[in-house]
């Protein structure tokens, strides 16, 4: 997915939130910004938009000497997760069709996105929960997503951000485990999911867990590594969470890949003809 003019403002909102989210002084804030639009001025638009976080992100860094400024809202979002987790799973081995119950959670886990907000409130987040749950999904998309699922033989689950990776738990145990690997950030992205964040949450204990190599909030597979690039080129089957990685892998992947996110913006309305706030199962 290409970079739209409707990004740009957002990109630029982004940065000035972290800057000021971080301390940064007047002086430090400006000179960043004007860093940054000056960057986004001259741009590749051809590329997707997580590539310009990715950027702009490390300008701040450099800026400001913080390194990971999502650190402890990931922490918490965590905590938040793995307190929820329990009855969550209770709700799947409960549920009259399970792999339904645990892919709708795992959507809703989604929500968890701070990248224009400080935090994700627990009655929002049960509120989401509940919502997806209830709410129409593609029938058709799940029976055939559970039927390539249980013809692959090398399964690669691409996560997305600290605390999600907690909601993705249920589904993950019901996927073959012995064929499956889950891949996280290379470095420090907003609150996009790293090897320190499975860790925290309990994901590696339940499953293979690998980085991409690559401090960028979606899966561009040429800034990715050797290792992570073989491991994706092996993959018969590709489950993609979250509206980064739609946006990096969309139109470009050639491995068979499912999308499993909820749409968060108005580039994505457009692109994919569903109003803000739908949850979606996709085909690429």
């Amino acid at each position: 997915m290409n970079t739209q003019a409707l990004c740009l403002p957002c990109l630029a909102t982004q940065a000035h939130r972290i800057l000021e989210m971080v301390g940064a002084d007047e002086a430090t804030i400006a000179r960043t910004l004007r860093a940054v639009l000056g960057y986004l001025a001259e741009a590749d638009y051809d590329q997707p938009s997580p590539i310009h976080t990715g950027v702009f992100c490390e300008m701040v860094a450099t800026a400001t000497g913080v390194a990971d400024p999502f650190g402890p809202a990931k922490r918490r979002a965590t905590e938040l997760a793995l307190r929820l987790l329990p009855d969550l799973q209770a709700r799947v081995n409960a549920a009259a069709d399970p792999f339904d119950t645990a892919l709708r959670i795992a959507i809703a886990g989604n929500v968890i996105d701070l990248a224009t907000r400080e935090e994700v409130l627990v009655d929002e987040l049960l509120g989401t929960i509940e919502e997806t749950l209830a709410c129409p999904l593609d029938d058709t998309a799940i029976l055939a997503l559970r039927d390539h699922i249980g013809r692959a033989t090398k399964i690669l689950y691409l996560a997305d951000n600290a605390g999600e990776i907690v909601f993705d738990q249920p589904f993950l145990r019901l996927l073959p485990r012995d064929r499956l690997t889950v891949a996280v950030r290379g470095g420090a992205i907003l609150n996009d999911a790293t090897l320190e964040d499975a860790r925290e949450s309990g994901l590696m204990e339940i499953v293979r867990v690998v980085d991409n190599g690559a401090a960028i909030p979606g899966t561009w597979t040429p800034a990715c590594s050797e290792e992570f690039r073989r491991i994706y080129d092996e993959a018969d089957l590709i489950i993609s969470k979250g509206q980064g990685n739609f946006e990096t892998l969309f139109g470009r992947t050639t491995v068979p890949t499912w999308f499993l996110f909820r749409v968060k913006c108005r580039g994505i309305e457009v692109r994919t003809g569903r109003s803000v706030g739908t949850n979606l199962v996709l085909r690429a």
